[in-house]
């Protein structure tokens, strides 16, 4: 290729030029599958091709420079979106060992090909300090009943979902205090009100503790009762729980 566009002209700008190959195999793949036109987006992650999205079709073609811009700014932003997220996944990785390293604990994987994976993981964990009571247990013919689980973060609330459903009650979800309210509210004027409410207390706008005060001073759902669910440390007692009508909280 000369060094000039023209005789004595400018020198050719090859900053857009991209050299790429193809492989002979790759080329009778396609043939084999009916393909004489192919678009590739390349999706590059850290300096590293992640991935790849391939457009095919029938027939010869040949697509407009501008589409190519977009294909190309599309695999640009979707490289993008991934590289987020698994930093974001790692980040939440990282932060779960601190946190049980913290609490004098292990964690680790054990996999196998064919048979599938194993999470563990080991903490130490110190006695509650809320007092002792009794609790009325129930028998299994009393668990005919309706639940409404309460978590505005969407996998919490599928595990609820799924190990509510797993003890044969009929259960429902919603994401805010707010919606609480709403369903609770709904239930009772549709003649089906819910027994039981799964509180998460971490909640933005509206937090358990304040759900569950809101729900004891209506008098139309104050009969539900109410279970708080929380991954932090609180030491509430006894009276205080009595005093906000929640049933347990569990942490």
């Amino acid at each position: 290729m000369p060094l000039l566009a023209l005789e004595n002209g400018p020198p050719l700008d090859m900053s857009q030029c991209v050299l790429r190959s193809v492989s002979p195999i790759h080329l009778e793949y396609l043939r084999n599958m009916g393909v004489t036109a192919t678009l590739t987006i390349s999706l590059v992650i850290g300096g590293k091709l992640w991935g790849m999205i391939a457009c095919h079709h029938g027939k010869p073609w040949s697509g407009p420079f501008s589409l190519r811009q977009d294909c190309q700014f599309l695999g640009k932003v979707t490289a993008a979106q991934i590289g987020a997220r698994a930093a974001a996944a790692t980040q939440a990785y990282r932060s779960k060992r601190t946190e049980i390293a913290l609490m004098k604990g292990k964690m680790g994987v054990e996999s196998e090909p064919d048979k599938g994976s194993t999470f563990w993981f080991t903490v130490q964990l110190g006695k509650q300090t809320v007092e002792a009571e009794t609790r009325e247990t129930l028998a299994p013919d009393q668990l005919d009943m309706r639940v409404l689980v309460v978590d505005d973060n969407h996998t919490n609330r599928q595990i609820m979902l799924n190990q509510v459903g797993a003890w044969k009650m009929e259960v429902g979800s919603v994401a805010s205090g707010k919606e609480a309210l709403d369903r609770l509210r709904a239930a009772v004027a549709e003649g089906q009100p819910y027994d039981v409410a799964l509180l998460d207390v971490q909640m933005p706008e509206m937090d358990g503790f304040t759900l569950a005060a809101n729900i004891k001073g209506d008098p139309s759902i104050a009969g539900t009762r109410l279970i708080v669910l929380t991954s932090m440390s609180h030491t509430l007692r006894s009276a205080e729980l009595n005093q906000l009508g929640i049933e347990f909280l569990s942490g």
